[in-house]
């Protein structure tokens, strides 16, 4: 891929690192550490979705993901999956990046690289859908309700646990929703979809 599309399109959809700040996200409270290490999280993801943006060939992906320490590999692969399967969605010539990532190097972080996934699905579609698929999330109903923190350490903590536990027991499935689905949802909306910066 050349070296100029990949620049456009990350300036055209991509995030940027300032964007992954605590403060500029609009988050409030917990200890300076947790702050940081939430950010550090947040930067390998957009990272990941930044560099996935910036060139889709697996050869020259993967080392930019694996350059993140090698606790943020999942978030990084994240985000890749994220921007894969982004450009699945807008590119008519080319659709098969996000299944040969999770079916390649993405199979060791799968839950993560759906859940990627998952976040392009909620950036693209209309508010309407995007709530539905918010309000079934997985990590909503298994790891944040009952909402009985008691600081952002213990939210992060709960969720450190459910990635290292889904890392270890997710398997591959079948993708149900195709794209036939998202277009069809897409024209049943009243507002036009735009993607989100």
């Amino acid at each position: 891929m050349s070296a100029f599309l990949g620049t456009l399109r990350k300036i055209c959809l991509g995030i940027r690192a300032r964007d992954t700040g605590f403060d500029r996200r609009g988050f409030r409270g917990g200890e300076a550490g947790m702050r940081g290490r939430l950010e550090q999280i947040g930067k390998a993801f957009a990272g990941g979705y930044n560099a996935a943006l910036q060139d889709d060939e697996f050869e020259a992906l993967l080392p930019r993901l694996k350059s993140f320490d090698l606790e943020l590999h999942g978030f990084a692969f994240e985000g890749a999956a994220m921007g894969l399967a982004l450009l699945d969605f807008i590119t008519p010539w080319r659709k098969d990046r996000f299944r040969s990532f999770v079916q390649g190097a993405g199979d060791a972080h799968t839950y993560l690289v759906h859940a990627g996934a998952g976040w392009m699905l909620a950036r693209t579609l209309t508010r309407t859908c995007a709530a539905t698929f918010k309000s079934s999330s997985a990590v909503q109903r298994k790891v944040l309700t009952p909402n009985d923190f008691v600081s952002l350490s213990a939210v992060a903590q709960r969720l450190l646990s459910f990635q290292a536990h889904y890392e270890q027991v997710a398997r591959p499935f079948e993708w149900k929703f195709r794209r036939a689905n998202l277009q069809e949802l897409i024209a049943q909306s009243k507002t036009p979809v735009a993607l989100a910066a």
